[in-house]
């Protein structure tokens, strides 16, 4: 009854329910012969009237839409001569609507122009009836739907221009590039020049691509995509970013698609981890028979697990005990994605360059998403770039830093870096963590702009050519990567030259897959599978792992200054989070720091030299069936070391490191 007299039916104007359904029921039926046309007037769109005031009056809607007219009242009165359109914010749970009125939700699915002046009509009923605005017309009210969510059905899914259906559709896309805000003009008389009922607005045009042109990087198909032009007005173009996917419920025009709500997407994982739905069905079968197989063989262990998956990256080309450290690195790097700080980046030194370029590319299909850089002047910047179209809006592209966001970004040979800018705008971008799109070229025809900046969502990888007999500028260079890159990985293969460069020729010739693989090797999707799970697995920092960082860094610092960089912290910190993920743990315990630790000091001791009198000890010739166990003992004697050398620096040791554990 409540909701019926907002539309101007109330009590004392009919004296019975009945009546006021009959006077309901003309109305509607006049509203749609002036939309639609006397000839095609639904036999059920005389039932849509009630059930959207049903909607708006269990949403609380009628409410809000009482208070914002008085608002508006308020307005008029303040200025008289004005008469700004009034603007009603609507959300629609579509949800929601389909239990109140299914026949309703289906008109708002395949007919949105339709439903649109249907809503439109009930919510100028409602607000003439409660609001004292005298001579409110319909066009002067402006009902901006936004659609609450949209269910991901194979129906309603679109992520390119190619379909034009003329129903609400939900695109997937990633953002490639967007304008700057542009001005558009709302109107209250749109059937006469009235300047005083103009507002004004602001909107973002963007381009979308389909997801699968960035996240599939082990497809070797060549598919041309084509990007989708989509308008964000309002609230919804307030926190766009480029080179993040987005879910855009909305309705395709003749110009664009015309977006009703945009929210970043969400992957099935990050959804129930979310909800705390985090079951151990969701590993993957061969991770979970792995780790109860080494749950065995190496009782307790919190190493074991780790190496194991690192060790066979790229097994069909190297050996699983070939390149450990840099594997280490590479994998933990890939459980570092997905959180909401920028994930680890990677920077491989040593001699054998064409193997770690193997290594490194046959690690970037383990990635949610890859971007490669085959030459720096093919690509462009990095960062961004900005131009003018034939309109005159203002437009900003993205890089390659931002096109690879929740990825990797694969920058190949540092070397191949050889303008001083480029070097210095990667550098700056992992330090500071945002990635700035310069905006000079608009100045040159118009006002200056401010460049602006975008959270660094990917982790870069390169590599550089080191021999130890690097010595002056050299040097110099490879400490100032270090201090950016947090932490350098051994690209050496060492005494395993020989069988690294029989099994790449093994590859080579099509005999890789032949060889014996060993017990803990799982399938290449499946591990990819492990990482999407663990990389999205909130994880906090153990008060003992805490100290043992603080300890470390402080005794290092006292020992080798111009060897430890004041990021280093982070680093550590970010790679422990990634180890007690892979190891299916919630909490960073020492254990976890202590890997990290002991990948620095192997790395640290590699480039520079020993600065210990007891220098720590070194990694041995790894067997490829016994690595998990031998990698086990190995850290086992690392901790004692690392107990011995804070306690012999700092004079005292803050935690208790038992290990025999």
């Amino acid at each position: 009854m409540y909701a019926l007299s907002l539309l101007g039916f109330s009590s004392n104007r009919f004296s019975s329910k009945t009546s006021m359904k009959e006077s309901s029921t003309r109305r509607i039926e006049l509203y749609h012969k002036q939309t639609l046309g006397y000839g095609c007037i639904p036999v059920t769109a005389f039932k849509y009237q009630e059930d959207i005031l049903r909607y708006l009056d269990k949403t609380g809607t009628l409410m809000r839409l009482q208070e914002a007219t008085n608002k508006y009242e308020r307005r008029l009165q303040k200025d008289r001569d004005q008469r700004l359109p009034f603007l009603f914010l609507l959300e629609l749970d579509i949800v929601l609507l389909s239990e109140i009125s299914a026949l309703f939700s289906t008109l708002l699915l395949n007919e949105p122009s339709v439903a649109q002046h249907i809503i439109h009509y009930v919510v100028h009923c409602a607000a003439s009836t409660t609001g004292g605005i005298p001579d409110l017309q319909s066009e002067d009210i402006q009902v901006l739907l936004r659609l609450k969510s949209l269910p991901p059905l194979p129906g309603l899914v679109k992520t390119g221009p190619e379909n034009t259906s003329s129903g609400l559709m939900l695109l997937q896309g990633i953002l490639v590039a967007q304008t700057l805000p542009i001005k558009y003009i709302v109107c209250g008389r749109e059937m006469k020049e009235y300047c005083r009922a103009r507002d004004t607005g602001d909107q973002v045009l963007g381009l979308l691509v389909s997801p699968s042109a960035l996240e599939n990087p082990g497809s070797k198909e060549f598919v041309r995509h084509q990007s989708t032009l989509v308008c964000f007005q309002d609230e919804l173009m307030v926190d766009l970013e480029l080179g993040v996917r987005y879910d855009v419920p909305g309705l395709q025009t003749n110009a664009y698609f015309q977006a009703w709500n945009v929210q970043r997407w969400v992957s099935d994982t990050d959804a129930k981890i979310r909800h705390q739905e985090l079951p151990s069905l969701l590993m993957p079968p061969a991770i979970s028979a792995l780790n109860a197989y080494l749950s065995h063989c190496c009782p307790s262990s919190p190493w074991a697990l780790v190496a194991a998956l690192a060790a066979q990256m790229a097994a069909d080309m190297f050996p699983t005990p070939a390149l450990l450290h840099l594997k280490l690195g590479l994998i933990l790097s890939l459980a570092s994605q997905g959180r909401n700080h920028p994930p680890v980046p990677i920077l491989a030194v040593g001699a054998d360059t064409l193997a770690a370029h193997h290594l490194l590319r046959h690690a970037t299909l383990l990635a949610q998403r890859c971007v490669t850089l085959s030459s720096p002047s093919h690509w462009g910047p990095l960062h961004g770039t900005a131009h003018h179209d034939e309109q005159g809006n203002s437009w900003l592209e993205a890089g390659a830093l931002l096109l690879a966001s929740t990825g990797v970004c694969f920058l190949g040979d540092w070397a191949k870096f050889k303008s001083t800018n480029l070097r210095s705008s990667v550098l700056s971008a992992i330090e500071s963590g945002q990635v700035t799109v310069d905006t000079q070229r608009l100045a040159s025809s118009g006002p200056a702009v401010t460049s602006p900046k975008f959270p660094l969502r990917c982790s870069v990888w390169t590599y550089r050519y080191w021999t130890p007999g690097e010595k002056g500028v050299e040097q110099v260079q490879l400490r100032t990567l270090i201090d950016v890159f947090g932490m350098p990985y051994l690209a050496d293969t060492g005494t395993e030259a020989d069988r690294v460069s029989h099994s790449m020729l093994q590859a080579a010739i099509g005999l890789g897959n032949n060889t014996t693989k060993p017990y803990y090797a799982v399938p290449v999707h499946e591990l990819q599978q492990f990482l999407a799970v663990v990389s999205a697995q909130p994880v906090k920092l153990g008060d003992k792992a805490s100290q043992l960082i603080h300890d470390y860094f402080v005794a290092s610092r006292r020992l080798r200054s111009h060897c430890l960089p004041v990021g280093a912290v982070a680093t550590i910190t970010a790679l422990s989070e990634a180890h007690a993920r892979l190891a299916m743990r919630h909490e960073v315990n020492y254990e976890d720091v202590s890997a990290v630790l002991c990948l620095y000091e192997t790395a640290m001791v590699t480039l520079f030299g020993s600065y210990y009198v007891t220098p720590p000890p070194q990694p041995k010739l790894l067997d490829v069936n016994s690595l998990p166990l031998q990698v086990h003992m190995q850290m086992t004697e690392f901790v004692a070391w690392l107990e011995k050398h804070i306690k012999s620096l700092l004079g005292c040791s803050n935690y208790n490191i038992n290990a025999e554990e």
